[in-house]
């Protein structure tokens, strides 16, 4: 029997995620059709965060940097170019922690960049997350937990 992914989402099709776009340095996050919520872009390395280098970089946002324990969303990509990555659990990755259980795309899911991370002043890192399937377990999806994500996230340097 041969194995098949199943995707979900923007794979590979640059319709984006249809949500509001956030104000500076934020995500808008939508999960399983509530209303959406916007999220703060955590810089702390302690977060997760990690914009060194382009190519592969993890960037994070959180709904408070007040908060000890807060939920957050977390996005690994090459973020040196525009287009769409499809999550590998590897190097592009999609997770988000609901403050009891951490929850991955366990289908392929795709993160289209929509502006490039450069780190330069005056710049913009744009991009789209659209009806991802996450999971705290396997592919069955049979007695697992799962949420369907979108998330349209920026970040502005200067």
């Amino acid at each position: 029997m041969a194995l098949a992914f199943i995707s979900c989402g923007s794979v590979n099709n640059n319709q984006g995620s249809g949500l509001t776009p956030p104000p500076p340095n934020q995500a808008t996050i939508k999960l399983d059709g509530n209303p959406e919520v916007n999220y703060i872009f955590a810089p702390a390395t302690s977060y997760g965060t990690n914009l060194s280098d382009p190519l592969n970089l993890s960037i994070v946002y959180v709904e408070s940097i007040s908060a000890p324990i807060t939920k957050k969303v977390t996005l690994k990509m090459d973020g040196s170019h525009t287009g769409t990555q499809n999550t590998n659990g590897q190097s592009v990755e999609i997770s988000y922690f609901d403050t009891v259980d951490t929850f991955k795309t366990k289908l392929v899911c795709g993160i289209t960049i929509t502006s490039p991370y450069t780190g330069k002043n005056n710049s913009y890192f744009n991009g789209d997350v659209d009806k991802c399937l996450i999971t705290t377990g396997g592919l069955d999806l049979v007695g697992n937990n799962y949420h369907t994500l979108s998330i349209k996230f920026n970040k502005s340097e200067g």
